[in-house]
């Protein structure tokens, strides 16, 4: 191999890396091509000499760094990087309700179940006792995220 076609395998190696890492991350067969050119490229030039071995590794590292911070920069301006922080928890409880707020079951509450209150639907829970459906509950507790119903009679 000539000191031109190694240094091209080189750089196409580091391009195929930065496609992976930049471009199409996930797909891997990129990253492993990439990976395989660069190693070649090694390869063949410590085949030249040790010295082309050496100025090998040192400029691909040059080259790739350069890359690797250009993309960032790239990628920092570009529309397909996240710019947003989702700042909401999963397990959130937040509802309308409180405390001594009345409602009608929707379904049979055994021990849960779902209730209106208001234009709400909620999933309710009793505390052990069956309660049937279009019955009329009341509220007596709130813990964590579970409303805890009673029947009203």
């Amino acid at each position: 191999m000539t000191l031109a076609l190694i240094s091209f395998v080189l750089l196409l190696g580091i391009v195929l890396i930065f496609l992976e890492i930049f471009v199409i991350p996930g797909t891997t067969i990129f990253g492993i091509m990439g990976t395989a050119a660069v190693l070649v490229s090694i390869f063949f030039a410590y085949k030249l000499g040790t010295n082309y071995g050496h100025l090998s590794i040192v400029g691909g590292f040059i080259v790739f760094m350069i890359f690797f911070f250009a993309g960032r920069k790239l990628m920092g301006d570009s529309e397909m990087s996240l710019k947003s922080e989702l700042t909401g928890r999963v397990n959130e409880f937040i509802a309308n309700v409180k405390v001594g707020d009345e409602g009608i079951t929707f379904s049979d509450v055994k021990p849960n179940g779902k209730a209106f209150f208001g234009d709400e639907k909620l999933e309710v829970y009793s505390n052990g006792s069956y309660i049937d459906r279009d019955v009329a509950v009341k509220i007596i507790r709130i813990e964590q995220n579970k409303i805890i119903v009673k029947p009203l009679n």
